[in-house]
């Protein structure tokens, strides 16, 4: 079996992921129902509109086996965090 990792580059394949992790964390775990979009069947999060989204995927079929979330604002924040306390010796 073959997992290829991908970059959600286009608005379909965001879209592809937001609805893999309805799946799975809303229909699998019972979680975020009150904030997940049910008629689209989809759950976006504030952080997506700020991260770069990337997928896993299984070629038997295509099979979604994972999403990696990369928060640019986080790692800013975090970047400028360090920087000031490595600046105070």
């Amino acid at each position: 079996m073959t997992v290829e990792v991908f970059r959600a580059q286009s608005e379909q394949d965001r879209e592809e992921l937001f609805r893999f992790r309805y799946g799975i964390y809303v229909e699998e775990m019972g979680r975020y129902r009150r904030t997940a979009d049910h008629g689209g069947r989809r759950l976006v999060e504030p952080e997506d509109a700020h991260s770069i989204l990337y997928g896993a995927e299984c070629w038997a079929g295509w099979v979604g086996v994972g999403i990696l979330r990369l928060c640019l604002i986080a790692i800013f924040i975090t970047l400028a965090w360090s920087m000031r306390v490595l600046s105070r010796g």
